[in-house]
């Protein structure tokens, strides 16, 4: 219980350091953003705003509960911003624990996650993105109820998760798939119809009932992306810059990806869920976030399988860090002196290459081959 405290403390100390580096956005130099809508949703709480567009009048918890705050309305984003992010780390670091990784991999990973700038220290820069955080932690949750069979939980957060957002309802048929997959399906297959039941019934009735003013439906939205996916440099932003500088560890550690991945098909299902459900916005590298589960997961437990020494993972953390600073303060002053490809390539590419030599012999093997140089 004390190394967990101890942990969390860290978590804390991480989060913090990310709190004071991130330069915060201004809502005024972005005017067709999302965030205005999300802005006037609160405003008028605990009143229903009647001229927000499609989908984000559907979007009602975050703005909703923000409004209701005794502060400032961009102020009140800014506070339920903050105190959302250390409440997933928190729920990231405990759902590691509870999958068996052990609590020094698990703060490890943690802080790795939490310095990615796209999946996770975006939100403190758009502040506003009350949404996406509440979703995440919806996600994680279901999960673990998932895991768990604890179908009376599973449908009270996926209730709230989709007057947050659209995404959680995924979780659905990734439950199906989990229940097939474990040959369940005769005891609990039931149990999640009657646990999805509710949300369903709430997602449907607030796009009856909700007012709203224009916008698109998201069959209409998704006719107007999926476009997208012809292009190349969408799938460098999906699959390489989202989860840079730690993307090429994939192929580090291949085999235990592979391995980890085959015996747990709801995740890969999850994973193309959230790739698909990219084609309903513009803005890639954040609309992955809900798939670092897929990512992360088995890359706790390749590390706690191959790297022992405590150098690999200050290694790891320092290039994170340096590569999430660089997007937290840095990309507007080096715009057009470095590109977005190396920034996500070349320390991926280092970090990867580093990784597996401490994979093959530890710290031995890469002093043996800085002599050499």
């Amino acid at each position: 219980m004390r190394t967990n405290v101890e942990h969390i403390l860290v978590v804390l100390l991480t989060l913090a350091v990310i709190v004071a580096l991130s330069a915060r956005i201004i809502p005024e130099h972005f005017p067709g953003m999302d965030l205005h809508k999300y802005r006037a949703i609160a405003d008028v709480s605990p009143d229903i705003a009647n001229d927000i567009p499609r989908p984000f009048a559907f979007r009602l918890l975050g703005p909703y509960i923000v409004g209701l705050l005794p502060l400032e309305t961009s102020t009140g984003f800014y506070v339920f911003t903050v105190l959302l992010s250390f409440a997933l780390l928190v729920v990231v670091y405990l759902f590691l624990t509870a999958l068996t990784v052990k609590r020094r991999v698990s703060l490890y990973v943690t802080v790795l996650y939490a310095f990615n700038y796209f999946l996770f220290s975006y939100n403190i820069w758009n502040y506003f993105q009350i949404a996406d955080l509440l979703a995440l932690l919806c996600e994680i949750v279901l999960l673990w109820a998932m895991l768990n069979h604890r179908w009376g939980v599973f449908a009270a957060v996926l209730f709230a998760g989709v007057v947050c957002r659209e995404t959680p309802l995924i979780m659905v048929p990734v439950a199906l798939v989990y229940i097939v997959e474990r040959r369940m399906m005769t005891s609990e297959g039931i149990k999640l119809l009657m646990a999805a039941l509710p949300a369903v019934a709430m997602f449907i009735l607030i796009r009856m009932f909700i007012p709203y003013e224009g916008g698109m439906a998201l069959w209409e939205s998704a006719q107007v992306h999926i476009g997208k996916f012809l292009v190349p440099a969408t799938w460098f932003k999906l699959l390489i810059r989202s989860f840079t500088p730690l993307t090429f560890l994939a192929i580090v550690f291949f085999t235990d990806f592979v391995d980890y991945l085959r015996r747990r098909k709801y995740l890969v299902c999850l994973f193309v869920l959230v790739l698909l459900s990219t084609m309903f916005g513009t803005d890639n590298e954040r609309l992955m976030a809900p798939a670092f589960v897929i990512f992360y997961l088995p890359l706790a437990f390749s590390l706690q399988k191959h790297l022992k020494s405590d150098w690999a993972y200050v290694f790891l953390l320092i290039v994170t860090f340096g590569v999430g600073y660089y997007y937290m303060t840095g990309q507007d002053l080096l715009a057009g002196i470095v590109s977005e490809k190396v920034v996500a390539i070349v320390p991926a590419a280092v970090l990867a290459v580093v990784t597996y030599l401490f994979k093959l012999g530890g710290e031995g093997r890469l002093r043996q081959l800085l002599r050499s140089q």
